[in-house]
């Protein structure tokens, strides 16, 4: 890259480097299989997706889950911490955060 503001891209050359590992060893992860891991979050990650259309986005990881283990297409276990961290990964909810303050004053911040 030539110049700092040219892209926010960089070399793979120059990432390895940051990164203080080989072009080598970068190139053998990105042809590394997956992990059963995954595998099942793409899964479960896309189940998630078609319940939230479903449901019009109106429903927590709570309820997920059980929304989940009722349908039964899955054939891992799953718990409410994982769902919630796919759904933050993801950022299926909150696209804004509001801070109300005593005096009344109101400040939304978008995510």
């Amino acid at each position: 890259m030539t110049s700092a503001t040219a892209s926010p891209h960089y070399s793979v050359m120059e990432a390895t480097k940051a990164a203080g590992i080989s072009r080598q060893a970068y190139y053998k992860w990105l042809k590394r299989p997956k992990t059963r891991r995954e595998i099942q979050d793409e899964e479960l990650l896309a189940l998630i997706q078609r319940l939230e259309l479903e449901h019009q986005h109106s429903v927590g990881s709570g309820k997920m889950v059980r929304l989940i283990r009722k349908e039964g297409s899955l054939s891992f276990p799953i718990g409410k911490k994982r769902v919630r961290l796919l759904i933050e990964k993801i950022t299926i909810y909150k696209s804004k955060i509001e801070f109300t303050f005593k005096d009344g004053e109101v400040i939304t911040v978008k995510s």
